[in-house]
This record gives structure tokens, C-alpha cells and sequence, in this order.
């Protein structure tokens, strides 16, 4: 429970990712002026090129004081734990299962790519009751380009994402987290490809077929293991086993169901998988369309592939809302324990059928009001959760007015992608009750952003009218005016002119 540590926390915002590795650089330097043997540091980086250039960048009193985690030199972490090194740098998933004691530092180089991760790896601080601190280090959305930007859209298109993830340099922080995320996953397309290879393997074959896989080709049998998944959920493989292994190979009975080349049995249990895991409407009418059972692995990996990016990327920008809302509010130590601790209480716990529905159900007017008067986390935290795995729009919006209400903070992609999800009835409530959550903007940026974003779906007049009709007018109210008076100016120009 992190509520009974006595963590500080410390988040570093950066420029580019040159001044990121300069921060970390004075912080470490900083903090070992003088060698203590109980003052550890664990720096967790998101693959071994950052954690070498970290290490061999570094003055030689750091460069000899830190050693890069390797799972099979147990010296490194002998050293580290019986205080000849002081600072253990590991690449995020080497992170767990290390029992280390008398940790007093945690640096996260680049934003951790979920919350999960980020309590679990921070849980090493602190664990004897003397403190310790969480540093990260990163860099914020409003220093970022245009490509990084369009990355953590929640509007993008994964197509467009890998495109971009093309562009970026290879030690870009936002690049790194994508490529942690997919660096395992096939693109849809491959994967497409190798299970109807496989497929097509089976298609006369009555009762079962076995198969010889070679033991050095690791990868290989992991891939063949993730084909015969996805042919048993699709109904064309009923089981598979090993019926014998050796220092050579594997070898794997693969028993086929009667019904492998039967278009509508496939159809009905591909639909059954993937309703399994949320509403597809779109994949659910294109399989019920298909013509093939190779048309039909096509659109399950394709929605595979989908699902699996959207989850982890929600994650990421749920993590980089985080960072930017208490960096806004200078949170204090205590409110950001109670936010990952309810945060992980929320993952505990599931929000109920009738919780969900009734978020559903609620006015726009009813989730201002409610959130305004009682802010409940761990709600928020859930609707978060039920977000990853399955896309509601008017749960998008309760975050959205949580994050307003509450924290003063709008992200405008978000904001965009609920608003286009909307029935137009809930739109068109949202739009009549906007001046409220307009007045708890923070700045004229956001509520400039805040008024673009309503003018895609109704025009600038109406939008205008419907805020300052009923809040004091303001700056933007005095430049939409100008900006009318100037258009009216030139029209009479022109008509005086002719």
C-alpha cells in the first residue's frame, strides 16, 4: 500500500531529450557528492542503447558507481546490493522480481508507459520506512513536435502511428514507449499472413496433423503457438499438444475441429471472440460480409492488432494526463499517493453494471453537478480502465468533465474524440451546459482550444452566444467581437468601393 510510504515526488520537465540526459546527469551527480552505502538508486530506462548511453556518458566517479542490470551476470547485482555500487540502471521490465533493499531513489527516464508500471516500480522506495523519492524525468505535450503530438491523439489512427513512429529518432522518448508497446506484435498484416499459411496446412486434414518445430528457433515456436490460439478461437483448431521434446525440437499434435473449412461455423465463433471483449460492431458486420475464411482471419487480426495498441496507448496518455495535471497543480506528496493508491484500488475493484449504467444515464448538467460536489476517484479511475478495453463515449465524456472539474485540465484530443461519438441529443446537452465547465479552464489557451473544438460542431455564433449569455465576457468574447466588426469594416470597404 503506497499510502504507507514516505515517498517524494519530483517530476523534471524537459525541452528535447538533450536536456532530458542533462537533468538526469545533475540530479545523479547531485545526489552522489559523497558515496553512502545506504543510499541507493534505481533508474529505469526503456531499452539497453539508453541505459549503456546513460552509463558511458557519464562523468567516471557516476560511470564507476553504476552498473547496467543484466539478468544473467548476477555480479551487477551483487554489487549493488552489498553497497560496492550504488546505482542500478534496468530497463522497465527487468524491473520485477528484483527484491532490493534500502532503496532511496527511483529515476524514471522518459514517462513510465502506464500507472501500473509506474506504482509498481516506484514500490522499491521506502520499503523500511525511511523515505525516499520518485524522480522523473520527461518531456511535457506542450514541448513536444507535431509528430509527437499527433502520437498522443487520442484521434490518430494506428496506421498513421506506425508511420510516424518511422519518422521519429530512435532515442525519442515517445518513440521508445510505442516500440516497448508493439516491439513484440506483428503488424496485422503479417500476422494475417502466417495463420493462413497455417491454415491452409490444415484444410484436408481429417482428424489431427503434427507438426516439428526446431528448439533453436525460439521466436519461431512462440509464433506458431500464437497462430494455433487464434485458429482454436476462430473454431478451426479444437486442442494442440506436445506429444514429444527433445534438445533438437518439439513436436506438436494439432487436433482439427469437424467443422474447419465451414465458412458459417468460423463466422460464428470468430463473432463469439470478439464480442467476448467489447462491442465491435464494425468487425462483428465485416466477418458476417466475408466471403473467405482468409478474408476472416484478416479482420480478426486486423481488430486484434487495434485493440491491442488502443489499450496500451490509452494507458500511455492517461499516464501523460497525469504528469501534466499535477505538474499544473503542484500536487503535494500525500495527493499524489492517494491518487496512485486509489488509482491501484480501482484496478481491485470493478465498476458494476449498475455504476456503469448509471454514469451512462446521467445528464451533462447531473455529471458537473455530481463530480463538482463529491469528486469520486476511484469511479474515475475505473471508467478509465473500462476505456482500455472498450471504447464509451459517454464515459469519455464523464473523464473529460472530471479532469475540468477537478483539476482545471483539458485535453483537447480527448475532448474531440467523445464529442464525435456523442448522439447528437447528448452533444447538443453538452454544448447548452459548456459555460460551465468554460469558466473552470485555467487559461485562455485551454478555453480558446475549448471553444475551437465546440465550433466543429456548431458554428462560432451560436457557440458564443450560448457561453456569454450566461458567464461574463472576456477576453476571447472581445476578440470574436473584434474579429466580427473588422469582417463588417471590410464588407462596407468593399461595398463603398463598387
Amino acid at each position: 500500500d503506497l499510502r504507507r510510504n514516505n515517498i517524494e515526488f519530483e517530476f523534471l520537465k524537459c525541452a528535447n531529450e538533450e536536456e532530458m540526459f542533462c537533468s538526469f546527469n545533475r540530479r545523479i551527480e547531485k545526489k552522489y557528492k559523497k558515496p553512502d552505502i545506504n543510499l541507493k538508486t534505481i533508474v529505469f530506462t526503456k531499452g539497453e542503447a539508453v541505459s549503456k548511453n546513460l552509463k558511458y556518458s557519464s562523468k567516471d566517479k557516476i560511470k564507476w558507481d553504476m552498473d547496467i542490470f543484466n539478468s544473467n551476470e548476477s555480479l551487477f547485482y551483487e554489487s549493488f546490493v552489498e553497497g560496492r555500487k550504488h546505482i542500478l540502471v534496468c530497463e522497465q521490465e527487468m524491473g520485477v522480481g528484483i527484491n532490493i533493499p534500502m532503496v532511496k531513489n527511483v529515476f524514471h527516464y522518459g514517462i513510465p508507459t502506464s500507472k501500473g508500471q509506474y506504482v509498481q516500480e516506484i514500490g522499491r522506495v521506502d520499503r523500511f520506512g525511511e523515505g525516499g523519492k520518485s524522480i522523473v524525468i520527461y518531456k511535457p505535450r506542450k514541448n513536444m513536435n507535431i509528430y509527437e503530438k499527433t502520437l498522443i491523439d487520442f484521434n490518430t489512427p494506428i496506421d498513421a502511428i506506425l508511420s510516424i513512429l518511422k519518422i521519429l529518432d530512435d532515442n525519442n522518448d515517445l518513440k521508445l514507449s510505442f516500440n516497448k508497446i508493439i516491439g513484440h506484435v506483428e503488424h496485422y498484416s503479417i500476422m494475417a499472413g502466417g495463420i493462413n499459411d497455417f491454415y491452409e496446412q490444415l484444410v484436408n486434414v481429417e482428424n489431427y496433423l503434427r507438426i516439428s518445430i526446431e528448439i533453436d528457433e525460439h521466436s519461431r515456436i512462440l509464433k506458431q503457438q500464437v497462430y494455433m490460439f487464434f485458429l482454436y478461437k476462430m473454431g478451426i483448431i479444437h486442442n494442440w499438444y506436445i506429444v514429444n521434446k527433445n534438445r533438437h525440437n518439439v513436436v506438436y499434435d494439432i487436433e482439427v475441429e469437424e467443422g474447419q473449412n465451414d465458412l458459417i461455423h468460423v463466422k460464428r465463433c470468430s463473432i463469439e471472440y470478439i464480442s467476448s471483449l467489447g462491442t465491435s460492431s464494425k468487425e462483428i458486420h465485416s466477418i458476417g460480409e466475408a466471403k473467405t475464411i482468409k478474408e476472416i482471419i484478416f479482420i480478426v487480426q486486423t481488430w486484434y492488432y487495434n485493440q491491442f495498441l488502443r489499450y496500451h496507448r490509452e494507458q500511455l496518455l492517461n499516464m501523460i494526463d497525469f504528469f501534466e495535471i499535477n505538474s499544473l497543480q503542484r500536487s503535494s506528496n500525500g495527493n499524489i499517493i492517494e491518487q496512485l493508491s486509489d488509482y491501484f484500488t480501482g484496478t481491485l475493484t470493478s465498476v458494476g453494471e449498475n455504476e456503469k449504467s448509471q454514469v451512462i444515464s446521467m445528464t451533462i448538467r447531473e455529471m458537473i453537478d455530481t463530480i463538482s460536489d463529491s469528486p469520486n476517484v476511484i469511479l474515475n479511475s475505473q471508467i478509465e480502465r473500462i476505456l482500455e478495453n472498450e471504447y464509451i463515449g459517454k464515459l469519455d465524456i464523464y473523464v473529460c468533465i472530471y479532469h475540468i472539474v477537478v483539476s482545471r485540465h483539458m485535453n483537447a484530443s480527448r475532448i474531440e474524440r467523445a464529442l464525435s461519438s456523442l448522439s447528437n441529443s447528448t452533444l447538443n446537452d453538452f454544448i447548452d451546459n459548456s459555460h460551465l465547465l468554460y469558466s473552470r479552464l485555467r487559461n485562455d489557451y485551454d478555453r480558446l482550444e475549448f471553444v475551437r473544438i465546440l465550433a466543429e460542431f456548431r458554428n462560432y455564433e451560436s457557440i458564443m452566444e450560448n457561453l456569454f449569455s450566461r458567464i461574463s465576457k472576456d477576453k476571447l468574447y472581445y476578440a470574436y467581437l473584434s474579429k466580427c466588426l473588422n469582417g463588417q469594416i471590410e464588407k462596407l470597404k468593399g461595398e463603398i468601393a463598387i
